[in-house]
């Protein structure tokens, strides 16, 4: 009981996310000791394509709103469209300009569970956040993060910031975006260049363009692996450059410079999937969502359904 007053006297907000992090791992222990069987991760055994959306540019980066089944297509840097699965403009959010409401040099964007928008502008070391109807709800800025240009949002609600000013990746537990939450940070022995980071329940992908490698690290921030491409003729590992990358239900997705689209699990070995995505093409990038597989081949996205059986 003494030890408990002193270190909540001497710094109660570190006793509270110390006690935070304790229920975590009970749960997760709990959960692996009675429900083992259920936490056995299926890969997808199938993916239907759903169809091809039409658009007008090159999106820089796409994300999806679980909520209301639309899209966001980053534009220009600084403008943000929603579409619907057929293509249709829902609305347009931003544009150039220093005003509110308004984006100078975004680099980022992505939604959590429950559809909200989380918007990272560089320049303005800003990051913007929607609700789930894209109705503004607040700017956020950290002095110790000087010039955020990627983010993820965890199922869990946990909220991942890389700074490429240390090439480090900040970790904001679930109670929200502030100073005071800082739950943990990674990368800072393993990264040099991070370009795509992408979360899933129990694992953070992160692409490293300069080291063309993707590094796997746990829910607290330590180091588990990295995925390298094979400079030899191996066409079970991705081959030249690993371009793109993203994840759900824990299963990682590459795709490499020779358009081949594989995926990973730590449970699993490597397996090469274009030959279950019909249709598939010219790939630039790749993204998913909870069911829903996107690839972007030019001006053109293609959808798939992802089942698992």
């Amino acid at each position: 009981m003494n030890s408990i007053y002193l270190i909540t006297k001497k710094n109660n907000s570190n006793f509270l996310s110390y006690i935070l992090l304790t229920v975590k791992l009970i749960c997760v222990s709990i959960i692996l000791t009675n429900c083992g069987i259920q936490l056995q991760v299926k890969p997808p055994s199938e993916f239907i394509f759903v169809n091809e959306i039409s658009l007008t540019f090159i999106p820089q980066d796409i994300a999806f709103n679980n909520y209301s089944n639309t899209l966001y297509l980053l534009k220009d840097h600084n403008t943000i469209y929603q579409i619907n699965l057929h293509g249709h403009i829902i609305q347009k959010i931003g544009g150039f300009g220093l005003e509110s409401g308004k984006f100078t040099q975004l680099t980022d964007i992505t939604t959590d569970a429950i559809g909200k928008l989380y918007i990272v502008d560089k320049a303005s070391r800003i990051i913007t956040l929607y609700d789930e109807h894209v109705e503004f709800i607040k700017n956020y800025q950290f002095p110790e993060i000087s010039e955020p240009y990627l983010i993820a949002v965890k199922d869990d609600g946990d909220i991942l910031i890389a700074n490429s000013m240390d090439n480090e990746i900040y970790c904001f537990d679930s109670a929200g975006l502030s100073e005071n939450n800082l739950h943990y940070q990674l990368g800072k022995f393993e990264l040099l260049q991070p370009k795509v980071l992408s979360v899933c329940s129990n694992f953070t992908y992160i692409l490293d363009d300069k080291k063309n490698a993707v590094f796997i690290f746990d829910n607290f921030g330590g180091y588990i692996d990295q995925i390298s491409a094979d400079q030899s003729s191996n066409i079970l590992q991705p081959q030249g450059n690993i371009i793109s990358i993203t994840s759900n239900r824990n299963f990682l997705y590459l795709l490499d410079s020779n358009k081949n689209v594989f995926i990973y699990h730590p449970q699993y070995k490597m397996k090469n999937i274009s030959s279950l995505l019909d249709n598939l093409g010219m790939a630039d990038c790749i993204y998913s969502s909870r069911d829903l597989f996107f690839v972007l081949c030019g001006k053109k996205l293609k959808v798939w359904r992802i089942f698992s059986h």
